[in-house]
């Protein structure tokens, strides 16, 4: 166990041979503090250290024989340095490490104590897939045009996507125990994020059609992305073996990339995911063009609508990009970097993230650009009038990407109470699963309150990842009539 400034890891011994680790921090005043950890099959010692007075590496080699003779016991101490190290069997390890995760349920979900079963169990074997939308409207207004009314708008529009393999989960939570071999192809995600100002307007065919179409201009503000075609990841004695073919890309213009050494002697230098900085961007990251298209049919007491939208692309300049060499390379793990109690999820998070993507040795590439197209949705809906105050409906919804398609099929009812109050309550299916929602209007003279949310049928994993057909949004506004 090693345990620095207040944060703690593991270092496990190999079962044959030998290695070292070198442990580098930056101390309060600047200077940077380095310790040479060197393990075997029996215990470890220091091996070299740049401390004053090198009292960490005179207390000598700890071992399971020895340490109850040792006047530290089972620690070498490190003081200058501010690290200590100890000598710890499998149950003392669970013990050290209930403790400092007490209360942390990301760590529960890895513990020995929880079984695989509970953890994989909600996932499917094969691809999982997630996805996630927070849009928001900065800013709407509409005019007079045609005989009814268009609308101007502002909207920051965000969306997450992502394929998750059944094998990248049980490697994560199994590691060696779980098999030599894992086959983590097919791991995608993209986040994006951009700006979009629209105006649309509507125009009536007679009396019955009347068709719309809404132009729009993107500005990117950021993408990310990584895609991993193909990786074998195979246990070799204390190491992984490596293989495959992988690529990572982001469009921030106040991304600072360092690079660092290769530990697997890929390339010479390779991308530092633990240390990039974002700085404040000095401009776009992207610009794009957009359309939607709609057409609405009254026959009556029915109606038919149909839409197409977001049918367009950003154009993106990416400024980190990465690809893995497409040969086979050695990792040997990160160890599980965890805290006294202080550490916040996402701080957690972030340092298993930094150790999954250490795993990948991308080398930094030129700066690319890449033509992004929006995720295209299509719709068809149907309406009947029943009386002035109540309708019923019916909504087909496709949305296609490139990792995560939906569809969703959706009935709906809608009362409207003295024209002031209507409630709308919808059920429906998708490729998640079950969903329910509800929406409601409040109308004054010169303002419109609304909201709506659509319920969640599903639950959380242990690592906080929504299994078991999860489906949520909620939507809260106003419109002011001048």
């Amino acid at each position: 166990l090693v345990r620095i400034q207040g944060t703690a890891g593991l270092l496990p011994l190999p079962l044959e041979g030998e290695y070292s680790r070198t442990i580098r921090q930056t101390m309060p005043d600047g200077t940077e503090a380095i310790n040479v950890v060197h393990l075997t099959p029996e215990g470890f010692m220091m091996a070299d250290a740049n401390c004053e007075g090198h009292d960490c590496i005179n207390e000598g080699e700890v071992t399971l024989e020895n340490r109850e003779e040792r006047a530290l016991w089972n620690m070498v101490i490190c003081l200058p340095h501010q690290l200590s190290l100890e000598l710890l069997t499998p149950s003392e390890t669970e013990e050290r490490m209930l403790e400092l995760y007490a209360g942390q349920e990301a760590y529960q979900a890895s513990h020995p104590e929880i079984s695989a079963s509970e953890v994989l169990g909600n996932f499917k074997h094969g691809i999982n897939k997630l996805n996630a939308e927070i849009d928001a409207n900065l800013l709407a207004f509409s005019f007079k045009s045609h005989g009814t009314y268009g609308l101007i708008d502002v909207n920051l529009r965000n969306t997450v996507d992502m394929t998750l393999p059944y094998e990248m989960m049980k490697f994560f939570k199994m590691g060696a125990e779980g098999g030599q071999s894992y086959d983590l192809s097919g791991f995608n995600t993209r986040a994006t994020s951009f700006l979009e100002v629209g105006i649309a307007s509507p125009w009536r065919v007679g009396r019955q059609v009347t068709f719309g179409m809404r132009a729009k201009a993107l500005v990117g503000i950021t993408d990310l992305y990584m895609n991993v075609d193909r990786m074998d990841v195979k246990f070799d004695r204390n190491q992984w073996q490596v293989s495959g073919q992988a690529c990572v890309a982001g469009a921030y213009d106040g991304f600072n990339i360092a690079t660092k050494p290769s530990a697997a002697g890929t390339y010479e230098e390779v991308i530092d995911f633990s240390n990039i900085t974002l700085n404040k961007p000095k401009g776009p990251n992207g610009v794009g063009f957009g359309v939607d298209f709609g057409v609405n049919i009254d026959l009556g007491p029915w109606e038919i609508s149909a839409s197409i939208v977001d049918l367009g692309c950003i154009f993106w300049w990416h400024n980190l990009y990465g690809h893995t060499p497409g040969t086979t390379w050695t990792y040997d793990g990160a160890a599980a970097t965890v805290t006294d109690g202080t550490d916040t999820f996402g701080q957690t998070l972030e340092n298993a993230a930094d150790g999954f993507l250490e795993m990948f040795q991308f080398r930094k590439e030129y700066e690319n650009q890449e033509l992004g197209l929006l995720p295209i949705t299509g719709r068809l809906g149907v309406k009947r009038l029943m009386s002035s105050a109540l309708s019923f409906g019916g909504l087909l919804t496709y949305r296609y990407n490139e990792f995560c398609p939906i569809w969703e099929v959706r009935t709906s009812a809608d009362y409207l109470l003295l024209d002031k109050f209507d409630f709308t309550g919808s059920v429906g299916v998708n490729n998640f699963g079950p969903v329910f929602g509800a929406m409601a209007n409040l109308r004054f003279s010169h303002l419109v309150l609304f909201a709506g949310v659509d319920a969640y049928a599903g639950k959380l994993s242990k690592q906080f990842i929504p299994v078991g057909r999860m489906n949520s949004s909620a939507l809260f506004g106003a419109n002011i009539i001048f």
